[in-house]
């Protein structure tokens, strides 16, 4: 309402700019001008003048696009200087923290538990597919050459063992090339495989074919022949698909690593938001202890709690996983010394048999031998790779494995240089007949397969361990998901609940 100050002779004090919008807002400028037309038209909605008296200038442009914004700035501002402003504001801040912490919670929970699955029903068997091709390989250069050895009762028997170990190569490697796309470099090593691997047994092939003729012509060049292309064969298995192979099985082992690793990592980002939201709860509740004088507020109390729970609980589920993964990483590093060690000894049992066929052209394999089995056992026969892996492994029976082969190696090596004395000595008839012994007497055969058997079992006994590492691992995660949603919605619905009845107080 405008008002004049004083009596009627004070009139000239009367307020002129509000009487004149009291003659404005009717129609009525100050020179008698009818304007209520104009008003209305030139502003339908009403009069929007400000303080003044005068029209605020309407922006346009991109300028007038944010006032709307600018607007609500100014009422939050001012919100948030009073108590149930500040109050509104934490309990938006609560909602959306325990919100975020739910999504990210359950992302990376599940990412975990799913790598962990992938570990033992993806990763696993494909590094195990190629450290498989890789042993079929190999045993099937030894028994090749033994086949060419042995005396012809024994031939049928070394030829299925032989066809044996290329079925399982093909399987194997059928398996590994399932998932070769999608790993850096194994497409090329499955390709070198696949294209020899043919090449090779044909090469068999004709060596036996020779062989054969040989024998029906009671020897002459067709033998040498036969032993030839047993030696071209030889060649290949060794310079490209054994190379091949355990570039293959190093690629796979080193995707396994990668994926346990990822799967024991800390959750940076999970860890970060937790702690957040608990620094935002504590806060809220300090503030209304300070402005209300009351020690608890049920609500924000029951947040925290829930808050805890989820910390504790994830926290538990979370450590044993990587704990187990972990132990699992060390599981998978010691297998990969058993594999080693196996494909040493196949190595220097093939060596051994070439040494026979090629009688004083023997040099190349003698040497050879001699590095796997230093490799494989040490220089006086307790290192090498075997020591390595019973030093490294924390499982009783495959330390127990690991001995027994220990044992069963250093006996063939001895058989070994018997064979050698006798190859130099000239009696290299005596020298084939007990490296193709089979009898466990004290043959070379029988003792090696012996030496191969407990490193197989050694490699499965780690296998075994790793898989049930991985289960315990992934059976930790269980239910952690719905847990930290659950969790997450209880903290938000506590603390709009203790903080509105705050709010309430001040209405």
């Amino acid at each position: 309402m405008c008002s004049a100050a004083g009596s009627i002779r004070s009139v000239p004090t009367l307020d002129w700019e509000c009487a004149e919008r009291l003659f404005v807002n009717v129609g009525i400028t100050s020179h008698g001008e009818d304007t209520t037309g104009q008003q209305a038209e030139a502003d339908p909605a009403g009069d929007v003048s400000g303080p003044t008296g005068r029209r605020p200038a309407v922006r346009t442009g991109a300028a007038g696009l944010f006032d709307p914004t600018r607007g609500l700035v100014r009422r939050i501002v001012r919100s948030g200087r009073s108590t149930p402003g500040r109050l509104s504001g934490l309990a938006v801040v609560i909602v959306v923290l325990a919100m975020i912490v739910a999504v990210v919670g359950a992302v990376v929970v599940a990412q975990r538990g799913n790598t962990t699955d992938r570990l033992t029903e993806h990763r696993e068997p494909l590094a195990v597919a190629a450290q498989e091709l890789y042993s079929a390989l190999s045993e099937a250069d030894v028994t090749v050459a033994r086949s060419f050895l042995v005396t012809d009762d024994q031939r049928d028997v070394v030829r299925e063992r032989y066809e044996a170990d290329i079925e399982d190569a093909g399987t194997a490697l059928a398996q590994a090339a399932s998932d070769a796309s999608t790993v850096p470099g194994a497409a090329e090593r499955i390709s070198v495989l696949t294209k020899k691997l043919p090449v090779y047994t044909g090469l068999v092939e004709q060596a036996r074919a020779n062989r054969q003729a040989a024998a029906q012509q009671d020897g002459g060049s067709g033998a040498e022949a036969g032993e030839q292309k047993l030696r071209e064969a030889s060649e290949l298995m060794r310079s490209q698909l054994l190379p091949a192979a355990q570039k293959l099985y190093r690629i796979n082992t080193t995707q396994l690593e990668n994926e346990q690793r990822h799967a024991s990592s800390f959750p940076w980002l999970l860890v970060t938001l937790v702690s957040v939201l608990l620094i935002v709860l504590l806060a809220a509740q300090v503030y209304l202890r300070r402005r209300t004088n009351r020690v608890f507020n049920i609500g924000l109390v029951v947040a925290t709690g829930a808050v805890a729970v989820m910390v504790f609980w994830a926290t538990a589920g979370i450590t044993v996983q990587s704990v187990f993964v972990n132990r699992g990483s060390g599981t998978t590093a010691e297998e990969d010394t058993l594999v080693h060690a196996r494909i040493t000894a196949l190595r220097a049992r093939s060596d051994e048999m070439f040494m026979l066929l090629s009688g004083d052209e023997n040099r190349r394999y003698r040497e050879e031998f001699a590095e796997m089995s230093e490799r494989l056992v040490g220089e006086d026969g307790s290192g090498g790779l075997l020591e390595r892996v019973r030093d490294e492994s924390g499982h009783e029976n495959t330390s127990q494995r690991v001995e027994y082969a220990s044992n069963s190696a250093r006996s063939w090596l001895g058989i070994h240089d018997t064979i050698e004395g006798l190859v130099t000595g000239g009696a290299r008839q005596r020298a084939v007949e007990l490296a193709t012994d089979t009898h466990d007497g004290g043959g070379s055969t029988a003792t090696f397969t012996r030496l191969n058997r407990h490193l197989s079992k050694a490699i499965d006994s780690e296998r075994e361990h790793f898989r049930d590492d991985i289960s315990t691992a992934s059976n930790a995660l269980t239910l952690l998901v719905p847990g930290i949603v659950f969790l997450s919605a209880v903290t938000a619905l506590s603390a709009t609940i203790g903080l509105r009845d705050r709010i309430r107080e001040y209405r």
